[in-house]
């Protein structure tokens, strides 16, 4: 509760807004918070936030609600779970369901956090997927962009593009794959050219398309 107090009333202070404001802010996004609520629980006088309100809070002070609770660069510690302190890194990534971190552990004996941390990691794997589909969807936007700006001919810029996008788009094709495979909902293509590549590739076996993959990270590709 004090990481949501402290971050509650940093970017209400630094937006000048009152808890008028605020409240009102928050009827507008459909949930009521009085400006009495509100203070109590910048003040401290109110034990404990709900889920729907923390949210509500967040968006009506226009950060993430992971800020409100893991308040990355202005905060040394943060204690999210009684006893157990965390730097706002450590609890940032497992509130994002990245990593478990060992400080979490507690009492547990060695074997049971590793299992514990082990069964995380699993379950988190549909989000990690997604999240790397993310990343390399704009990796793969990310290089026509670039190389518009190097001032080649038309040909050599359209022949530069097609070789740095062909690995991108070979591992996104491998990693909806698995998504196929172990039932997770393949992520949408936003990108028609992207869409067209990887149905391009649609043809290439597991094994070719591993080939072509590692041949790509040891730089083989022509």
């Amino acid at each position: 509760m004090n990481a949501v107090r402290s971050e509650m009333r940093r970017a209400r202070e630094a937006q000048s807004m009152t808890f008028d404001v605020l409240a009102k802010r928050c009827a507008t996004l459909g949930y009521e918070i009085s400006r009495v609520v509100l203070s109590k629980i910048e003040g401290g006088y109110r034990p404990d936030v709900t889920l729907p309100e923390l949210l509500v809070i967040a968006r009506a002070l226009n950060v993430g609600p992971a800020q409100l609770v893991t308040p990355l660069g202005t905060a040394d510690q943060v204690e999210l779970l009684p006893d157990v302190a965390l730097s706002p890194l450590e609890a940032w990534t497992w509130f994002a369901g990245q990593a478990l971190p060992t400080g979490m552990a507690g009492d547990l004996p060695s074997d049971a956090a590793r299992e514990d941390a082990e069964v995380f990691l699993e379950l988190a794997r549909p989000a990690g997927f997604w999240l790397r589909h993310e990343r390399l969807e704009r990796e793969w936007v990310a290089v026509a962009t670039e190389a518009q700006t190097l001032g080649l001919d038309r040909a050599d810029e359209v022949e530069l593009i097609a070789r740095r996008q062909r690995p991108i788009a070979t591992e996104l094709l491998s990693l909806r794959r698995q998504c196929e495979r172990l039932g997770v909902t393949v992520p949408p293509v936003s990108d028609e050219a992207l869409a067209r590549s990887l149905d391009a590739l649609g043809s290439l076996s597991d094994f070719d398309l591993g080939g072509e993959m590692y041949r790509s990270r040891r730089g083989a590709l022509p």
